[in-house]
Formats: structure tokens, sequence, C-alpha cells
């Protein structure tokens, strides 16, 4: 086993520990939502010479240069565990024992909203990090693919619709954003045009 694939076998067996039970509203485990974070990063149709050029992000700051499936690791690493310090009692002590970066932890901690960090600064940090930005619009998508099962099953649900207005006023500044931004790199483009596609099923959904 390398040192990767033990560190994925440790957020495997820290996610089952720390995010028991289903998704609210569905009959589906919580820990599916930090894969199908993953998946939402579309990572694989990157090519190992556009992974090289990402690997300069000003606020994230790697150190060096890693070869392209270390650096995409990496990013799958922080993208099942970007809520682990928002949501759990795990301490970053605890994520660098099990292997995790400095860089990761920079990410996971970019991505992590508190009580005494303004929403505002949390956007703008993630805006200024390429990496945090991919990784939290795979998190919407898997979110807003939630919501539509959810409300497939339940439209008229309360919570549902109070998690769903809030993600309505999100989206509107993270495409106005990443549109004045032109930011372009990863897959953001794809990614911002599936929330935009979601947005409008869920709408139709609603109406009927």
């Amino acid at each position: 086993m390398t040192n990767d694939e033990l560190i994925f076998f440790n957020i495997d067996e820290l996610l089952h520990t720390k995010f028991k039970g289903n998704r609210l509203g569905l009959d589906k485990p919580k820990i599916q939502h930090f894969y199908d974070t993953v998946k939402y990063l579309y990572l694989d149709e990157l090519n190992d010479d556009e992974l090289y050029e990402l690997q300069l992000d000003i606020i994230c700051n790697w150190k060096e240069t890693i070869d392209p499936t270390t650096f995409r690791n990496s990013l799958k690493k922080v993208a099942l565990l970007h809520d682990i310090l928002e949501d759990t009692d795990t301490t970053i002590e605890e994520l660098k024992e099990m292997g995790i970066t400095d860089t990761e932890i920079a990410l996971i901690s970019i991505l992590t909203r508190s009580p005494d960090k303004p929403t505002d600064i949390y956007w703008k940090e993630i805006f200024r990090s390429p990496e945090a930005l991919t990784i939290k619009l795979a998190d919407r998508i898997s979110n807003m693919k939630d919501i539509l099962s959810w409300i497939k099953i339940d439209k008229n649900n309360k919570v549902m619709k109070k998690i769903l207005n809030k993600y309505d006023t999100e989206n509107i500044s993270i495409l106005s954003v990443v549109e004045i931004s032109n930011e372009n790199r990863y897959n953001i483009r794809k990614q911002i045009s599936t929330i935009t596609s979601l947005s409008k099923l869920i709408n139709e959904y609603i109406k009927e």
C-alpha cells in the first residue's frame, strides 16, 4: 500500500466514524456526499500539462511542483475532508498525524465556516483560491443534486426550502464573481454550467 493509499484509507475510516446516518431528507449515507464532491471536481478530465500549470496558486502556495497524480490526490483529500473541521471535533493536529500536509490543511481551513470568520471573508478567501473554489463548487453541485432528489420526495419541506433560498442567494454571487474574473482554471466553467442547469431544474420541480 502506497502512502497516499494509506491516507485515503484512514480518511475513509475517519469519515465513517464522524458522519454516521443519512443525508437530510434522503435515504443516502452522509459519507456519500464527500465522494460525490470528489466526483464533481472532474479532475480526471484535466491533462497532466494543465495540472503542472495549476500548481501556482497564491493563497495555498504549493511549495514545489509535484507530479500530476500526487496533485490530483491532494485535491481529492481536501474535497473528502472539506467539512471535517467545521462539522466534527477533529483537530488540525489529528489531520497532520494522518499525513495531511500543511498545504492541504490550509485549503481545508479556507473551506471551513466558523463563528469568528465573517461570511464575506469566507467567500473572499474562496474566490482568491482556484483550488478552494473548484472544491466549493463541487460541494455545491453535490448538495444541489441531493436537494433535487429531496424535492422529488417532499417539495414543500420547510427545511429544504430554507437551504435552497440560501443557495439561490449565494449562487448569484458565485456566478457573478466567476463571470467577472473570467476564472477558467480546473473545470470551473463546467461546474458553473452544472450549477446553473441544476438551479433551473430545481425551480421547475418547485413550480409543478
